[in-house]
């Protein structure tokens, strides 16, 4: 515990003082540009499974990450995120290693810069995989934005029916991986950066944010049997649209169930926005309505044959006034056990209000609401929450 400790005051103090640096290229042949977010969150919790109601409460960082980069020459670029939340000492949980959430080079315009010519990029190194939406903008995460276990209900079912309650692993983002990814934009001849993209992706799968149990960590033969595929189009005006693929290999005898096989999904998105001009600078638009959903299809959790999930979240971002968001959203999980032939229900309901201070701080207060519904006959469990965060990007 003291270990972290220090390790985040650290890369505070790092932080604090890079910010103020100015990094010149007589100095160092580059342009460094230091940055980060930090998120403080306290939450009450009262969990209730009509016998017993359980009331605890928890301060902790839902963020707490430092990131730089680095402009090399006009087309390439050094990204380092270092995440102290995500760091763990390594005795259970997290491995160390993700400290180092991300490092990559970027590498653009493989084919020039002639006019009508496709941009073609290249992006190598540790780094999150293009999959899925990556919408995390309430308190409690957006299931389909946090792969793990996200869930204020998570431990209290026993999912597998070996007697013991079990972690509530989902499909989502998933972050931490080597990789190599090729980005080619304009596929359908445009000349606006709003355009249509596509990512391929070959990843190694036998390191991240998994366990420090090396009996359960995923493992494959490198980076020929892993893969993820993303299409974006943003030919609509203020509308996004993707649909991404993604396929996680694993070698050898899961330590803990069933049959090994290649863990699969497919997640469909979009994400749209009303927008008017801001009156105050007619040259920058100012969003009124967002609406975003994103549904996910997936087989085999964590490479094991015949456990499939549904994954779904609906999102609506008003903004009455400046500087000031309600965002709700409605988030969903269906797990098909076909091994026990049961099929469990996760739901949960968010209304967060916002408020961003002209020094950039942002104030949220979140009410959530999860449900969750075990198909044996039993009564539903329930969770209540009440959480407050204060959050900076710098």
């Amino acid at each position: 515990m003291r270990k972290n400790c220090y390790q985040v005051a650290f890369l505070l103090f790092v932080a604090v003082f890079l910010s103020g640096v100015s990094f010149s290229k007589s100095c160092f042949a580059v342009d460094v540009t230091v940055g980060g977010d930090v998120e403080l969150v306290y939450s009450g919790i009262r969990i209730d499974d009509t016998v017993t109601q359980d009331k605890t409460a928890k301060f902790n960082t839902t963020c707490a990450a430092v990131t730089v980069k680095a402009k090399i020459d006009e087309n390439t670029n050094l990204f380092i995120k270092l995440d102290v939340d995500d760091f763990v000492d390594g005795v259970s949980g997290i491995s160390n290693d993700s400290l180092l959430e991300e490092a990559k080079f970027t590498f653009d315009n493989l084919l020039g810069t002639v006019e009508g010519t496709m941009p073609l990029s290249v992006i190598a190194g540790k780094q999150e995989l293009p999959f899925g939406l990556d919408k995390d903008i309430v308190i409690s995460d957006t299931y389909t934005h946090n792969s793990g276990t996200g869930t204020y209900l998570n431990g209290i079912y026993d999912f597998d029916g070996d007697g013991t309650a079990d972690k509530i692993n989902h499909f989502g983002e998933v972050d931490n991986k080597f990789g190599i990814v090729l980005v080619a934009k304009n596929l359908l001849g445009e000349t606006t950066k709003d355009s249509s993209k596509v990512e391929l992706c070959v990843f190694q799968n036998d390191r991240g944010q998994d366990t420090s149990n090396e009996d359960e960590k995923p493992r494959d033969n490198g980076l020929s049997q892993s893969y993820a595929v993303k299409l974006t189009s943003k030919r609509v005006a203020n509308l996004e649209g993707q649909v991404s693929f993604i396929s996680m290999h694993k070698e050898g005898l899961h330590s803990t169930a069933g049959k090994v096989d290649n863990s699969e999904a497919l997640s469909f998105s979009f994400d749209y926005s009303y927008k008017v001009k801001d009156a105050n600078d007619p040259q920058k638009d100012v969003n009124l309505v967002e609406l975003f959903a994103e549904a996910i299809v997936g087989y085999n959790l964590e490479n094991v044959k015949d456990y499939d999930q549904n994954i779904y979240s609906f999102g609506l971002v008003v903004t009455p006034v400046k500087n000031v968001d309600v965002i709700a959203e409605y988030n969903g999980i269906i797990f098909k056990d076909n091994i026990q032939d049961v099929t469990p229900k996760l739901v949960k309901y968010t209304i967060t209000p916002t408020y961003k201070l002209d020094n950039g701080v942002q104030l949220a207060l979140e009410y959530a609401k999860e449900v969750l519904d075990t198909d044996s006959g039993a009564d539903d469990i329930t969770a209540d929450v009440i959480s407050a965060r204060v959050a900076y990007k710098f």
